[in-house]
């Protein structure tokens, strides 16, 4: 189903989740630009965790905040069949990221988590790549324009050399020093896309890599 940019808000958001529940083959769900908050994205999250084919969820451009956030992340340990999460652009800060790394770090299937153009800092990083250190089947997580400086970074990276099946790990855009850029490079930390170079900002609501 593919709803994004009507205007739901958190009415619609409801609505549409009544609208999962009993369709059971539904598999991807694209709800982006639609103003949706925190009471809509808990409705939604209520939804996921009775439903078990759904495997991609796009909740780009909203108004999720940590509460939100928090409600999907304890949605994950349900939703067994989810695969990719897109929750770019929207309010997500350190509490959201603490939520939803307990659900993440639980699941055994997600690959793909879209966190670009959020609230994390170093604090949310922190807590969201302890979390995932169990997320073995991750391959890719965007984390793009999210205040990210170098504790954050550091944290990341450590998470990155721990799950060798993660291909990308996308810091572009983030307050990493170049102390730290050069020492990761030296490392060998290749996956990190750019070093964590700051000229060049990523977009996975639209699955493309956006150059700036």
């Amino acid at each position: 189903v593919s709803l994004d940019m009507n205007g739901l808000g958190d009415t619609g958001a409801r609505a549409l989740a009544s609208g999962l529940v009993g369709h059971w083959d539904l598999e991807v769900m694209h709800a982006c630009g639609n103003r949706i908050g925190d009471e809509g994205a808990r409705a939604l999250a209520r939804a996921m965790a009775r439903h078990e084919h759904l495997a991609v969820v796009h909740l780009g451009d909203n108004l999720v905040g940590d509460a939100g956030a928090g409600a999907l992340g304890e949605a994950l340990a349900s939703a067994v069949g989810l695969r990719e999460l897109y929750l770019g652009v929207n309010a997500i800060g350190q509490a959201g990221a603490q939520g939803l790394s307990e659900g993440l770090g639980a699941h055994r299937n997600l690959r793909l988590i879209a966190l670009d153009s959020n609230k994390l800092g170093n604090a949310g990083a922190v807590a969201l790549g302890r979390g995932l250190a169990r997320a073995r089947a991750l391959r890719e997580l965007f984390l793009a324009s999210n205040g990210i400086g170098d504790e954050g970074a550091l944290e990341l990276a450590a998470l990155a050399e721990g799950l060798p099946q993660l291909v990308v790990l996308d810091m572009q855009m983030n307050l990493v020093t170049e102390s730290v850029r050069g020492s990761l490079s030296a490392a060998g930390t290749a996956r990190v896309h750019g070093n964590l170079d700051t000229g060049s900002a990523s977009s996975k609501e639209t699955g493309h890599r956006v150059k700036g």
